[in-house]
């Protein structure tokens, strides 16, 4: 089980929204890419541990993803986007997730 040992700066410039917040069942993620991009994407509980982890590859563009998240009990969670584009730096966003039934 991975543990969150460091919590990298939110980088507030790029447009990155997690809804809705709370809710259970599905979770939704949008953002933009200037550059496709390898995304890392992580759901954590408030211990650190890993309860979701997806690797994925997009294109430039408008982004939509959704995840089921309704097996995941009533707590507070953190997502975590790393992004590694083609082009640039690699970044991260997070977002607090507070799921109550």
């Amino acid at each position: 089980t991975d543990k969150l040992t460091s919590v990298p700066v939110l980088d507030n410039d790029r447009k990155f929204m997690v809804y809705p917040n709370p809710k259970s069942g599905k979770l939704s993620v949008e953002y933009m890419l200037d550059n496709g991009a390898s995304v890392k994407v992580r759901i954590f509980n408030i211990l650190g541990e890993t309860r979701i982890e997806k690797r994925l590859r997009k294109n430039a563009g408008a982004i939509s993803d959704s995840y089921d998240i309704g097996h995941l009990a009533q707590g507070v969670y953190f997502i975590e986007y790393e992004f590694i584009p083609d082009k640039g730096a690699s970044y991260r966003q997070f977002q607090k997730l507070n799921l109550a039934y």
